[in-house]
């Protein structure tokens, strides 16, 4: 989520951000072992400095985009168990070299959860909150999201699948409804209270056409 799709989801005319929760986060981890470190005679914080030194980022300026600043980095990041294996702790003055992978044993692990997310009770998600720029479209932030989500599923991985389980839009449109259904209601209501006091369907409905123009005219001054 945090590789592929945030990025491409951040590119979006009117999303700012993506909160990703849930999943586990993959680590790369090695289980030394105290005999072979004796032997090649270092220390834990020695291999701490090696691992952290080849496994970094350089920064190299940025660029504005949509509004928004995009950093320009050049990435030394370990890719997969081999390149941690591979990591060079130590070159012996024969010019042999002590890798990570030969004082302890290799591993892919998960960093500490604290928490998790599911869908309807039902297995675990990985979910993607996406953000919108303050005094953006909503209706048009979605389109250009519902644009985009073919390509970014197109780039996951083989059995990964990206699905959207709520949207702004059901919100809105029902609140839309809710406040049609409210001015219909207050509209017929003060035309029976016309009718009933004054007695006349003609002269009600001059009265209660009033209402619209004055709040059309309101909106247009306005």
């Amino acid at each position: 989520m945090n590789w592929t799709v945030v990025p491409q989801m951040r590119l979006v005319p009117g999303v700012v951000d993506v909160n990703v929760n849930g999943g586990a986060e993959e680590t790369y981890e090695v289980a030394l072992d105290p005999a072979r470190l004796i032997a090649s005679n270092l220390s834990v914080s020695e291999i701490y400095h090696a691992v952290d030194a080849n496994n970094a980022a350089s920064g190299g300026g940025w660029i504005t985009h949509h509004a928004e600043q995009q950093s320009v980095v050049g990435r030394g990041l370990v890719r997969s168990l081999a390149d941690f294996g591979n990591i060079a702790v130590r070159a012996n003055a024969d010019g042999s070299i002590i890798r990570l992978r030969d004082l302890g044993r290799i591993t892919i692990g998960a960093r500490t959860r604290l928490g998790a997310v599911t869908r309807d009770g039902q297995g675990e998600i990985v979910i993607g909150v996406v953000m919108m720029e303050s005094g953006a479209s909503s209706n048009a932030t979605l389109a250009a999201i519902n644009r985009a989500l073919p390509s970014i599923r197109q780039s996951l991985p083989t059995g990964v699948t990206l699905e959207s389980y709520y949207t702004r839009a059901t919100l809105t449109g029902q609140t839309i409804a809710t406040v049609r259904d409210n001015l219909l209601m207050g509209a017929v209501l003060v035309i029976v209270v016309l009718v009933v006091v004054i007695g006349s369907w003609q002269a009600s409905l001059v009265i209660a056409s009033v209402i619209p123009v004055a709040l059309v005219c309101a909106m247009a001054g306005h």
